[in-house]
């Protein structure tokens, strides 16, 4: 077991951490200064965006297609979702950072300000080399456009 897995255990697998929690909180000011509802975590997508954020960290690299492309790793983590986006990131030291990271570059800035998604997964882990893996889905429940 590595560290990445132990550190995994500790935490409810559904339930945000703090730090998680504050990259939510970034992303939603963000959210209501272009005038959009928040997101809200998702058990779901919380989970599965921890283990992607550990998947990430141990193999040392970014990525949006380990285990599968963005929906269909949603649709097998068990959301069913009409639209589904995914942000990615390495290197950051907190929930500020990143989320000043992914609000300039207009990928990602469209994921955090998409007005169709209402749930949100963060999973943030910290590899063997120190550095910092993040990772956040964004989704619309299936039936909601």
């Amino acid at each position: 077991m590595t560290a990445i897995t132990i550190a995994l255990f500790l935490v409810a697998a559904d339930e945000p951490t703090a730090v998680e929690k504050d990259v939510i909180a970034h992303v939603n000011v963000a959210r209501k200064a272009a005038d959009l509802n928040p997101v809200t975590a998702d058990p779901i997508l919380t989970k599965h965006m921890r283990e992607y954020a550990a998947a990430l960290a141990e193999k040392g690299e970014l990525s949006h297609t380990l285990g599968g492309k963005v929906g269909e790793r949603a649709t097998a983590a068990g959301y069913k979702w009409s639209n589904v986006g995914e942000n990615v990131a390495a290197g950051q030291d907190d929930a500020k950072e990143v989320v000043e990271a992914w609000m300039n570059s207009e990928g990602h800035k469209a994921n955090i300000l998409n007005p169709k998604f209402v749930h949100i997964g963060v999973g943030t882990v910290v590899a063997a080399d120190g550095i910092r893996y993040w990772s956040q889905m964004f989704a619309a429940p299936k039936g909601q456009k």
